[in-house]
């Protein structure tokens, strides 16, 4: 068993957290099912072919990740259930069976059990049907509903089958409809709703919440500034998290509550880091800088930007992109260069949309400018050498080609 694997096992067991998972699935967050309703049951499945007691070769084994047993009043009735949880970290794409395995398993063991008993018991014996002697099951014995949910513990999208007919080669309704389909239960936190996180009673909430947008930088962090149950929660919750989504949370570990938002500070800080190395990379096409220079700024290695042909130039704000300190600071570095961006290709557009009788609308100089791109151009000279040599900005560099390509066009 993995280290996730047991972190998700351990998480469940506990009877409040696994009869918030019960609960929230069978009876849409009503507190049906009590902690104390729960025992615990043997997860070990060892099952003997029917009429095949004395051959041990058939035995079929597996091991369920938690299997409960409950007794709850619903409608003034007693109900008995078995309840099994599957954690999944990974998607399995052969759930359906996996799980049907299991179920059926736990059938047979009833059927088993009554037989059994109904051998010891004799006097029970008297006035049975032969098809009830040879079942071992009789005529009025029952079995209590088995009930497995699979909690997938992951940010992404479940695309593997969800029943048995999606498993199946044939797509024949004819022959379809005389094949049990047997469904999945499933949570996973990409399909809950924000509204149905409040379902939750325990911190499950709080872990499915944060596992669905952990692939979400900007959105997590406005949950966990917004949502103020991130504030204090404990610390077993905290090392799940951790552990299930890979964040790089720093928490005391001595201490019975965390706070997620200074936890993820660390985690806030490398990603303006990453964001302001991305940005100064993608700049380094202009300035005045050497290549040592660029290499301290950037943190990029020498060799990396000689690879690139970046000579002696690079961002003319690199110093202002290297000074960002929070993950906030990125953001807007971030929305102002996209401004930019925008106003380049609006510009270059314009010129696409000019009638290509305009080289009579350029002076002589700009002509002549022009030019000497379009040589190096057809050569297979990139657009940042290109300007370099011919001693003109980058943007100028684009409309040259923003020109040529519509001159082209238009031949």
């Amino acid at each position: 068993m993995g280290k996730v694997d047991a972190r998700t096992h351990e998480y469940l067991s506990d009877n409040k957290r696994f009869a918030d998972i019960i609960n929230y699935y069978i009876y849409n967050g009503e507190q049906i099912i009590k902690p104390d309703d729960l025992h615990e049951m043997d997860t070990s499945e060892i099952v003997f072919p029917y009429g095949e007691r004395n051959n041990t070769s058939d035995i079929i084994q597996k091991y369920r990740d938690i299997l409960k047993g409950a007794c709850t009043m619903t409608d003034n009735k007693v109900n008995y259930l078995i309840l099994g949880i599957e954690n999944q970290s990974e998607i399995h794409y052969a759930m359906p069976v996996k799980d049907m395995l299991y179920d059926a398993e736990q059938y047979t063991k009833q059927v088993l059990f009554n037989a059994k008993k109904h051998r010891r018991d004799k006097s029970h014996n008297k006035g049975i049907t032969s098809g009830e002697f040879l079942s071992g099951f009789y005529k009025d014995d029952k079995l209590v509903p088995v009930i497995t949910i699979v909690v997938f513990w992951s940010a992404d999208e479940w695309d593997g089958p969800k029943d048995l007919h999606s498993m199946m080669e044939t797509k024949d309704i004819n022959i379809l409809k005389y094949v049990p389909n047997y469904k999945i239960n499933l949570i996973s936190p990409y399909n809950i709703n924000d509204c149905e996180f409040d379902k939750f009673k325990s911190s499950l909430a709080k872990v499915l919440k944060y596992i669905k947008y952990s692939n979400d930088d900007v959105t997590l962090q406005n949950v966990l500034e917004n949502d103020k149950v991130y504030e204090s929660i404990d610390r077993e919750t905290a090392e799940l998290i951790r552990d299930v989504t890979g964040s790089d949370l720093k928490f005391d570990e001595e201490k019975e509550t965390v706070n997620m938002c200074r936890a993820t500070e660390e985690m806030k800080r490398k990603a303006a880091e990453a964001r302001a190395k991305e940005i100064a990379k993608a700049f380094l096409d202009i300035g005045k800088n050497s290549y040592e220079e660029i290499s301290r700024a950037t943190k990029l290695p020498i060799e990396e930007v000689k690879k690139n042909g970046r000579d002696d130039s690079q961002l003319k704000e690199v110093e202002t992109m290297m000074k960002i300190e929070t993950y906030e600071d990125a953001i807007l570095k971030i929305k102002e260069l996209e401004k930019e961006n925008k106003q380049l290709k609006l510009e270059i557009e314009e010129l696409k949309n000019r009638k290509m009788s305009g080289r009579k609308k350029h002076n002589d100089k700009w002509m002549a400018s022009y030019n000497d791109f379009a040589i190096l151009h057809e050569k297979g000279m990139t657009i940042v050498e290109n300007a370099k040599i011919n001693n003109i900005s980058v943007r100028t560099a684009y409309r040259y080609k923003a020109y040529y390509d519509a001159l082209k066009n238009k031949k």
